[in-house]
């Protein structure tokens, strides 16, 4: 009986990790779709700024006013300039993420750690 006893708890163990996989990778899943959300908002918000300089702008550029041209584009420059920083660092998160859910699918990764706890 030693033998069906082993195969039994050889079988519960996988089960356990099988369970503790699957919240880790719904976890992972989440926190991958709150990020894919925020960047969809930063690409957003990038359009907007976008379309805001175009308004800016042609004023300047109509009364041929380089001092305004040069103030407008260095303002929008640098609030696009952080826009897409945040979009980056968002991205290499979803890719981290995901390198972590591809190593549970894998089975040769440890239980990812909560970032939120």
């Amino acid at each position: 009986m030693s033998g069906a006893s082993a195969m039994f708890g050889n079988f519960w163990n996988q089960t356990k990790q099988g369970a503790s996989d699957a919240k880790d990778l719904a976890s992972l899943g989440a926190q991958r779709t709150k990020l894919n959300t925020e960047l969809k908002f930063l690409e957003q918000k990038i359009k907007s700024r976008k379309e805001k300089f175009g308004i800016a702008i042609y004023g300047p550029l109509v009364n041929d006013n380089k001092t305004d041209i040069d103030a407008v584009v260095l303002e929008c420059k640098k609030e696009i300039d952080g826009l897409e920083e945040q979009e980056r660092a968002k991205l290499a998160e979803i890719e981290s993420l995901k390198q972590k859910m591809d190593g549970i699918m894998k089975g040769d990764a440890a239980p990812a750690a909560d970032p939120e706890a």
